[in-house]
């Protein structure tokens, strides 16, 4: 009589392929599995960053970026992702924040400075 494979499959039946030499298994049954390796997963946010409301917010979110990527709490893909972002919310602060220009002084012609060109009386 011929010795079958000793594997139970997952539907509660025997695998009914001969079994090789010395083993109890099958030939298939018998190689070793390489199991995948268990990946740690990562938190989704690993990094608590401040609301972006302002360029003192945006320079702590970069500062936190960079010592997280220093400290191998991030890997540098995803510390590009931060950046990236950081980057946009530095750009839709900057479009939205109105150029402020000193205003200019408005000063009646008799009590502007007198050009270099034209006589002092005049």
């Amino acid at each position: 009589m011929i010795p079958l494979c000793h594997r139970i499959k997952s539907d509660g039946k025997r695998c009914g392929s001969p079994a090789m030499r010395k083993t109890s298994f099958c030939y298939f049954h018998s190689r070793p599995r390489r199991k995948p390796k268990a990946r740690p997963i990562p938190p989704a946010w690993p990094l608590k960053l401040p609301q972006l409301d302002d360029h003192t917010a945006i320079r702590l979110a970069l500062t936190q970026v960079f010592n997280a990527l220093s400290s191998s709490a991030i890997d540098a893909q995803q510390a590009g992702r931060y950046l990236t972002g950081l980057q946009l919310a530095t750009r839709l602060l900057d479009s939205q924040t109105p150029k402020l220009r000193p205003p200019r002084p408005h000063l009646p012609r008799s009590r502007r400075r007198p050009s270099l060109d034209q006589p002092a009386g005049k």
